[in-house]
């Protein structure tokens, strides 16, 4: 079955206005993300994997070569940061159980 698309629903609070949407349901914890300049959201699950997704076209691609990750209780792959220099220096930070 296809999941039914929902709606954004909107807010007010101290008088903005603002909307909340679902972009991505997962079945593993999603532990972490950022955004890159690109609009683009990394995020990392906890279980020791690591995406990239496109919210505009909803498009998800794994990242490969993120080191073996030891699971249990609090540990796994954590959080991840885009560098505030990413468009200099291309780094990513993230952190995780060894």
């Amino acid at each position: 079955a296809i999941a039914e698309e929902k709606k954004p629903k909107e807010y007010q609070s101290e008088g903005q206005r603002f909307t909340v949407e679902d972009l991505l349901t997962r079945e593993e914890v999603i532990w972490g993300f950022d955004f890159l300049p690109d609009g683009q959201i990394i995020f990392t699950e906890r279980a020791g994997k690591m995406f990239l997704f496109q919210p505009k076209d909803k498009k998800l691609t794994e990242l490969t070569g993120i080191p073996k990750v030891y699971v249990a209780g609090q540990g796994g792959l954590l959080d991840v940061r885009v560098s505030p220099k990413f468009k200099q220096n291309s780094k990513i930070f993230f952190t995780y159980s060894e």
